[in-house]
């Protein structure tokens, strides 16, 4: 009988992410919709397994809970190989847009560089640690992503004129937080028409939410950011929409 290999740490892009407001959707959808939409989130954050062979991965869900990393030898690779980055970021991204265009989901989480260990059972380490801290800081529903990481797209961009992951992150002026930009990478990938379909449902879900929460209600500052968010993009890249714009 073979020994179970004792765990170690190795060094991964880790992403952590949730559903947003999913105790009301416990509390409001009977038990099939519920699988249903977890399902939909789970092959959604597993993403493409054909394209991603190529790289030591691991995937872990627990109800609402994802767990996403993509091992690499140090941050360092990251500066030798940028298309990794950009994978991530890009997969992340679309996994926003796919569950708030075909379902009206919101999701947030972090994403860090760090060890990680998974032996097939159990999954920890300081990787997921930053990840789910950064998740915790903000009150608002986005993709945090490490100073660390923010660093070596601006460092691939300087130094390299590779500007992909830059473009696909976003600086919060306010906290001076950086974060996963969704909506452009929904616009760099995608025709304007298909562009402007998501820009629709995504200003149909924060116009709803508004609706629902009322002032001083504890959720509602997380769509009041979404709003924000969403002029800032429209403003900047979709001009010719001012009907896109939200109240």
């Amino acid at each position: 009988m073979s020994l179970k290999k004792p765990p170690k740490y190795l060094t991964n892009i880790v992403t952590y992410f949730d559903i947003l407001g999913f105790k009301k959707l416990i509390e409001q959808q009977p038990a099939t919709e519920i699988s249903r939409i977890l399902n939909i989130f789970k092959a959604s954050a597993e993403g493409d397994r054909k394209e991603e062979r190529d790289f030591m991965r691991t995937y872990v869900n627990f109800s609402d809970l994802s767990v996403r990393g993509v091992v690499v030898s140090s941050a360092d690779y990251l500066l030798a190989y940028p298309a990794l980055l950009d994978y991530e970021l890009e997969s992340i991204a679309g996994i926003q847009c796919k569950l708030i265009e075909d379902e009206g989901i919101v999701i947030s989480g972090g994403m860090a560089i760090g060890p990680l260990s998974f032996d097939g059972e159990f999954v920890f380490g300081q990787g997921l640690v930053d990840a789910y801290e950064m998740d915790k800081r903000p009150t608002v529903p986005r993709i945090g992503v490490s100073s660390e990481i923010a660093n070596i797209a601006e460092r691939n961009a300087q130094e390299r004129d590779h500007k992909i992951a830059l473009n696909l992150i976003a600086k919060d002026q306010d906290t001076e937080e950086f974060y996963v930009d969704y909506l452009r990478a929904a616009l760099i990938e995608r025709s304007d028409d298909n562009a402007f379909n998501l820009l629709q449902r995504h200003a149909d879900l924060v116009t709803m939410a508004l609706e629902k929460f009322a002032s001083g209600s504890s959720v509602r500052p997380k769509y009041e950011w979404m709003r924000r968010y969403h002029n800032e993009f429209v403003h900047t890249y979709f001009t010719i929409f001012d009907e896109l714009l939200l109240d």
